[in-house]
């Protein structure tokens, strides 16, 4: 519920400051679903270390995708 939150509490200042912009909910939403995507198709011959970096990895990329396609 936290994130769902912190997410409503960023739109909030956003339409409290006259715009009204939806892709914070794209921005907020889509990095959190690479990283179980790629921690669950790795093999498992790889250290689990690597496994989680990866995944973490995947999350920063596709933050910072989503945040470069919104400024945009």
């Amino acid at each position: 519920m936290a994130f769902i939150m912190l997410m409503a509490l960023g739109q909030t200042f956003v339409i409290i400051s006259g715009g009204v912009d939806l892709s914070t909910g794209y921005v907020m939403g889509l990095p959190p679903s690479p990283p179980p995507m790629i921690i669950t198709h790795m093999p498992s011959s790889i250290p689990f270390a690597i496994i989680i970096l990866a995944g973490i990895l995947g999350g920063l990329i596709a933050g910072m995708v989503a945040g470069m396609v919104s400024v945009l």
